[in-house]
């Protein structure tokens, strides 16, 4: 990564507050997530590692319901995009209320990172990132909460301004090797 992306993320992040508090917990808007989190994912060594196009898999859940339209039109703008040297290919749905069939479902939708929304339930959660540790993959998590319970990397609202969030613990058992700009830009939990 060149010096220019990192300030260009950097302003991005600091240029874009939020002004008064949004509902849900000062929220992110969700064209917000999706522009920082495609410039993120470059961050992540394993993910560029991988062969071929990226899949991005989106798990959706009774927490997350009635915002899967929102959510599609805007990660959407995502699919056949540059990411690093990547084209992120696809992007995927998981039906993630059945914490039980969770498993098969995410190997069956081959996604290379796992995107949870705001509101994502416990159990959902839980099982995404117990899944991600088991088959290696990053995890991007749309609040501080989610980063608190496994997501690698997060997105927070921090006295008004956009917050990149590096869980290291998760983001070691994930098997996410972020690169020394990613811990330039982001704040560290563990």
């Amino acid at each position: 990564m060149t010096h220019t992306r990192i300030f260009i993320a950097a302003a991005l992040l600091t240029a874009t507050l939020l002004g008064p508090a949004r509902a849900a917990e000062n929220e992110i808007p969700l064209d917000m997530q999706a522009a920082i989190f495609s410039k993120v994912i470059a961050y992540d060594q394993s993910t560029m590692a991988r062969e071929g196009e990226l899949v991005l898999g989106i798990v959706l859940d009774a927490g997350t319901a009635g915002r899967e339209s929102m959510i599609a039109l805007e990660f959407g703008k995502l699919e056949g995009r540059q990411i690093g040297d990547k084209t992120l290919g696809q992007i995927t749905f998981i039906d993630g209320s059945d914490t039980g069939a969770l498993a098969t479902l995410l190997a069956e939708s081959g996604a290379h990172i796992l995107y949870m929304p705001h509101g994502t339930d416990k159990a959902t959660a839980k099982a995404v990132t117990a899944y991600a540790v088991e088959h290696q993959l990053l995890t991007l998590g749309a609040s501080r909460d989610l980063a608190k319970r496994g997501a690698a990397i997060s997105l927070a609202v921090q006295k008004e301004r956009i917050t990149i969030i590096l869980n290291r613990k998760a983001a070691k058992a994930q098997g996410v090797q972020v690169t020394d700009e990613m811990l330039k830009i982001s704040k560290t939990i563990r």
